[in-house]
């Protein structure tokens, strides 16, 4: 709201302009520091006590993006956006997208007008197919519905901006996105993938300015406490990458190809990090990456015993964990169980089939199985005891698979680190032993993980 000297309202504050800023807190990826979020409420609050007139829909997208939890609030959102439904496609792609990220399933009031929209999927942005896509789950989307919209997203392949500098910024992204929520509902069409994996290869030949000579993906081992190229430690591995490779290399400098690095570890962490050296095996990468064909297998020390084989899906938002938000899942095979003192401790195989921040470290603590050295998601006493075992996150990444250029299926894999092997002999080992050398996961069976043997 604007006054005049006098103190004087001279203009009543309109919803564009309120919820724009507060979208922009959201699109600024700083949800991590506690007064983005708490300058975006406070905003919303605010405006709610000025008067600003949002419509049903509106209301239900800020709560979603500020990650409301209050269920009293949510189910009234809920009832009014019921009793007046969004009309136009964009209001339903947005009301879907809130229920979902607000943990709404199979939501029977918008049903009909889920079906509207998707007679009219010519009228969308490629950003709101994308937004259609994350919000299926909250309106129990079907095989065919979702056979359409891959249809609709490859009908427009051919007219996609031919500029290769704007084109991941721009669509690039939002198409991978398409792809990887196909995926997640096991409906991903292997034609759509298929012209999905020649557009991207031929975006990513004419961004890069040489022909391909030797490999242009690369595996590199991150030690503890080191970065990889966001600037959050003082070594980074982008500059291993670039005495390796050649600092010349265009990709490096692309902060929006995010320097070639096709996924990053938390700075405590260790293990293997997939680079690319050329635009072209970027973008294939990233097609893998979504379709789950690049494979991102971990070791992990954490607190408790849990017996076997357990599929972790809990929704992750923002830095909470619980029904709402983002769809995750992780999946974890106990290999060995050892105490120290009084304390128990699983030594457990990890692979994730989406890639959330903190997901690993976020879905044991929400199960009651911590990581070894957790600052941020173990409990005080917990973290202080866990400092008689290890001084870093218990986190390795110990393997990588991925398909090369010529299509062939690469699978490397690094032993643990050695402070965690060291860490591992204080225990007294009672069931299981564990091996610097991890088992590779063999996915035919629940039980996903071969023996580690006994000891």
């Amino acid at each position: 709201m604007m006054y005049s000297p006098s103190g004087r309202c001279q203009e009543q504050p309109n919803e564009i302009v309120c919820d724009t800023s507060i979208l922009a807190c959201d699109a600024c990826g700083r949800w991590s520091k506690a007064t983005v979020p708490l300058k975006a409420m406070e905003l919303f609050i605010g405006s709610e006590v000025d008067g600003v007139a949002r419509s049903p829909v509106s209301f239900l997208h800020i709560l979603a993006t500020l990650g409301v939890e209050d269920p009293e609030v949510i189910s009234s959102s809920c009832l009014e956006v019921a009793r007046r439904p969004p009309g136009r496609p964009g209001e339903v792609v947005k009301m879907l997208w809130a229920l979902s990220r607000l943990g709404v399933r199979d939501a029977a009031f918008c049903q009909s007008s889920v079906k509207q929209v998707f007679r009219r999927l010519d009228c969308l942005k490629m950003e709101e197919l994308l937004r259609l896509a994350t919000g299926a789950e909250a309106a129990a989307i079907s095989p065919r519905d979702w056979l359409a919209l891959q249809e609709e997203v490859a009908r427009r392949l051919p007219d996609l901006p031919h500029s290769s500098f704007a084109f991941w910024t721009s669509c690039g992204q939002d198409l991978v996105g398409i792809a990887f929520m196909c995926q997640m509902a096991n409906a991903l069409a292997r034609r759509f993938r298929s012209a999905l994996a020649v557009l991207l290869r031929q975006r990513g030949c004419s961004r890069d300015s040489l022909p391909l000579q030797g490999a242009d993906r690369h595996v590199l081992d991150k030690a503890p406490g080191v970065g990889v190229c966001d600037g959050e430690a003082p070594e980074q591995l982008l500059d291993v990458a670039k005495a390796k490779f050649g600092a010349g290399t265009p990709i490096f400098a692309d902060s929006a190809h995010w320097h070639g690095f096709l996924h990053r570890l938390d700075v405590p962490c260790s293990g293997m990090i997939l680079v690319a050296t050329r635009y072209e095996a970027f973008y294939d990468l990233q097609l893998q990456l979504h379709t789950g064909d690049l494979e991102r297998d971990y070791a992990v020390l954490c607190r408790g015993w849990f017996p076997g084989y357990r599929a972790l899906k809990a929704s992750l938002l923002n830095y909470a964990t619980g029904g709402r938000g983002r769809r995750s899942r992780t999946d974890t095979k106990a290999l060995a169980f050892g105490w120290h003192g009084s304390a128990s401790f699983t030594f457990a195989a990890v692979r994730i089939l989406t890639g959330r921040p903190h997901q690993i470290r976020r879905h044991m603590a929400h199960v009651g199985h911590p990581i070894v050295h957790d600052a941020l998601y173990a409990s005080a006493p917990t973290f202080s005891e866990d400092m008689a075992l290890c001084h870093r996150n218990w986190l390795h990444r110990y393997r990588l698979a991925f398909k090369d250029a010529d299509g062939s299926r690469r699978s490397t894999s690094s032993p643990l680190s050695a402070d965690l092997q060291k860490s591992a002999a204080l225990l007294q080992w009672v069931r299981g032993k564990l091996r610097p050398e991890l088992p590779a996961w063999t996915g035919c069976r629940p039980l996903l993980w071969e023996t580690a043997g006994s000891g």
